[in-house]
């Protein structure tokens, strides 16, 4: 009796020992299973919430020292890149906008003025074209008062004169306008 006493102690113990043994590898395994996939989970996560949100300013910040942080860490430093890139990426829109801006502006000033000067153009033409026709008229008239008093001739010379003085005038200020033209052109 004394040694089915022992065999049922040292099967007890035995059984108690397996139960134990089989419970902590139970326990240890849980925690190994967590330990892997709670990392996983969180990456899982902020790549998603950065994949819906397009927020770029998420980070993983797993430190640990194992492959899941290596790839952390390696994902945080492309996602700092592509942030930094896509902000360069930004400012040189905003100063191409500036600039388009700017130029578009330059060119509607510098239509206005061509068009400005076009119409000054166009009134010094017309004004010429008076001229010429007031001269050529003093002219018909004044050949047809040669006959007249010497007053009339001589008041006819002195239209003549200021005539050309006005003719000469307006063909140097045509000339500068053309210059003026042709330089903003």
């Amino acid at each position: 009796s004394s040694s089915s006493h022992t065999i049922e102690s040292a099967l007890t113990v035995t059984i108690t020992i397996a139960i134990s043994a089989f419970l902590l590898a139970l326990v240890l395994s849980f925690l190994v299973i967590k330990a892997i996939t709670d990392p996983l989970k969180k990456l899982t996560d902020i790549f998603s919430n950065i994949e819906q949100s397009s927020n770029l300013t998420l980070r993983t910040n797993i430190n640990s020292k194992d492959e899941l942080g290596i790839v952390s860490r390696s994902f945080d430093s492309l996602l700092d890149k592509f942030h930094k890139t896509l902000e360069d990426v930004i400012d040189i829109v905003a100063k191409l906008d500036n600039s388009s801006v700017n130029l578009a502006n330059s060119s509607a000033t510098t239509s206005n003025h061509i068009n400005n000067q076009r119409l000054e153009t166009d009134m010094v033409a017309t004004a010429m074209n008076e001229m010429a026709m007031t001269a050529q008229e003093v002219a018909k008239n004044a050949a047809n008062t040669a006959s007249g008093s010497e007053d009339a001739n001589r008041q006819s010379l002195q239209g003549q004169v200021v005539v050309a003085s006005t003719v000469d005038s307006i063909n140097k200020l045509s000339e500068q306008i053309n210059n003026a033209a042709s330089s903003i052109d």
